[in-house]
């Protein structure tokens, strides 16, 4: 549901120390709203970082590693047509910039790029709009174990998953392996779900689709 209004307490959020507390409080609140805010324009692609050599001078990033590093761009879930991806990444007033339209996702970019070995990609999208209707997420309440799931990254190379778990959290209390960068392999597909709140305009619930590679 097109929301912005809902902001829960962040700091129930508590994954780790350091960068990963800071990544999940961030994560605690813009997942609260499901990325409803409009897009804040488009951000920039993810570079390549340099390698250092023996000799201290950077080289350039070998083919593996520039696709180690491309994002997403088109998801497929079973039965339905590609939906395109764009950059999400978070805000000033904390929420996640995903597309206002309900037809495009987007992918938080702190999370893993889909050539990464490791961690989490993390791919949000609205569940509804009071004006535009379902969302292109709305199929996620009806997927399973063993739903297919294809990701096309910005070069064109398609990644194929297979659903493992859904879950269905309140939006408090998001799960530590949304925000992880260096566990299991995986995809992590989230929407709004659970009970509507007529009176704040939101959904109680996050649902989360988990995916890994095959």
């Amino acid at each position: 549901m097109i929301d912005g209004t809902l902001r829960r307490p962040a700091t129930r959020i508590r994954p780790g120390g350091g960068a990963a507390a800071v990544t999940a409080m961030l994560l605690a609140v813009f997942l609260t709203a499901c990325g409803s805010l409009p897009a804040a324009g488009s951000a920039p692609p993810l570079p390549s970082a340099p390698v250092a050599t023996e000799s201290g001078a950077p080289s350039t990033p070998s083919a593996a590693e520039d696709v180690a590093q491309v994002p997403p761009a088109t998801v497929e879930l079973e039965g339905a047509s590609p939906a395109p991806v764009a950059l999400a990444d978070v805000a000033d007033d904390g929420f996640l910039a995903v597309p206002e339209d309900i037809s495009k996702l987007g992918w938080w970019i702190g999370s893993s790029p889909m050539g990464a070995p490791r961690g989490t990609t993390l791919i949000a999208g609205h569940v509804d709009s009071a004006v535009a209707g379902l969302g292109v997420f709305a199929k996620l309440k009806d997927m399973g174990a063993g739903d297919r799931i294809t990701v096309v990254d910005g070069l064109g190379n398609p990644w194929r998953f297979e659903v493992t778990d859904t879950q269905q959290v309140t939006k408090s209390q998001l799960p530590a392996e949304l925000f992880d960068t260096d566990g299991k392999r995986r995809l992590a597909l989230i929407t709004c779900g659970g009970p509507f709140d007529a009176r704040l305009r939101s959904y109680e619930d996050n649902l989360i689709v988990w995916a890994e590679p095959v």
